[in-house]
C-alpha cells in the first residue's frame, strides 16, 4: 500500500509561482502518460507482462514518490493530488499484483527516502522537488513521444 501521507504535518515555506505552474503542467502529463501508456507497447513485451518502458515507469514512480512528500512540507496547496495521480498510474499500469507490488514499492522508496532527510522545507528540499518535476517532465515527455499513439 502506499504510504499514507495524511500523519505528516506539511508546515514551512510555499513554492514559488512557477514551481506550481510546473507541478500543474506536470499532472497532466503524467495522466496523459498513464493513458498513452496503457495503449502502448508491443505484444511480445506484453505477454510477457514487461513494457519496453518499464524502467521509465518505475523511475517515474520513485519521483511522484519523492515529489509527493516534498510537496506536503514545502507546498501543501498540493494536498494529495501526488498519490492521486500515482493511484490513477498503478490502475493503468498495475497489469499484474508484482507490477502493482514494484510501482507501489518505487513510490514508497521515493516518499521515505525524503521522509528521513527533510522534517521541513527548506531551499534545498524545493531545489530538489523541482528537479524532480523537471526529470518527471521529461520521462513523461519522452514515453509521450515514443510510446504515444
Amino acid at each position: 500500500m502506499i504510504c499514507n501521507p495524511l500523519r505528516y504535518r506539511p508546515g514551512g515555506l510555499t513554492s514559488n509561482v512557477a514551481m506550481l505552474k510546473r507541478s500543474r503542467t506536470l499532472l497532466f502529463l503524467v495522466a496523459a502518460t498513464a493513458f498513452v501508456a496503457v495503449q502502448a507497447g508491443d505484444v511480445r513485451a506484453q505477454q510477457q507482462n514487461t513494457s519496453p518502458y518499464e524502467a521509465d515507469l518505475l523511475r517515474l514512480s520513485e519521483i511522484i514518490g519523492s515529489v509527493h512528500f516534498l510537496s506536503l512540507i514545502c507546498a501543501p496547496e498540493d494536498g494529495l493530488i501526488w498519490h492521486e495521480k500515482m493511484q490513477e498510474m498503478i490502475e493503468a499500469e498495475g497489469t499484474t499484483e508484482l507490477r502493482r507490488a514494484k510501482l507501489v514499492e518505487r513510490f514508497n522508496s521515493g516518499f521515505s527516502g525524503f521522509q528521513a532527510t527533510y522534517q521541513k522545507c527548506t531551499p534545498s528540499a524545493e531545489t530538489v522537488r523541482a528537479r524532480f518535476l523537471e526529470e518527471a517532465e521529461d520521462i513523461v515527455l519522452r514515453l509521450t513521444r515514443d510510446f504515444g499513439s
